[in-house]
């Protein structure tokens, strides 16, 4: 009959087994460079491409550099009087909202777009629809 250490003890070591698996998936994310637990990339996509002269948002990529470290980077195509530094503060402020500390915003005219380079998911995403 098992006593009431070792029910703890087995708690305690299916806690540690679970602790290691969370480590083990996080770690596993990192390296594969795959969007972070908790990013809403078709949020983040949306409300990028929400921002006033924003025709367009491609090349969103988010991963991770270490665990809670988040990094963006994507592409706006905005018409020439739209950009400006307003625009990068609004999307870097877009990111942090989402969680990502380290955001690089590029601003493109219409027409330098590459049709196969609209979004880059991770292992565990789904690009936006139409994108």
């Amino acid at each position: 009959m098992a006593s009431g250490h070792d029910h703890v003890r087995e708690a305690a070591t299916k806690e540690g087994q679970l602790k290691v698996a969370l480590g083990l998936t996080t770690t596993y994310l990192i390296l594969l460079e795959g969007v972070p637990p908790g990013i809403e990339l078709q949020a983040l996509h949306d409300e990028l491409a929400a921002l006033p002269g924003v025709q367009e948002v491609h090349d969103l990529h988010v991963w991770a550099i270490t665990s809670g470290q988040n990094s963006l980077t994507t592409h706006l195509v905005v018409k020439g009087d739209q950009a400006n530094l307003s625009l990068i503060e609004e999307a870097q402020q877009i990111a942090r909202e989402h969680g990502i500390e380290h955001a690089s915003i590029q601003l493109e005219e219409p027409g330098l777009v590459e049709e196969e380079h609209r979004i880059h998911p991770g292992p565990e995403s789904q690009s936006p629809a139409g994108s």
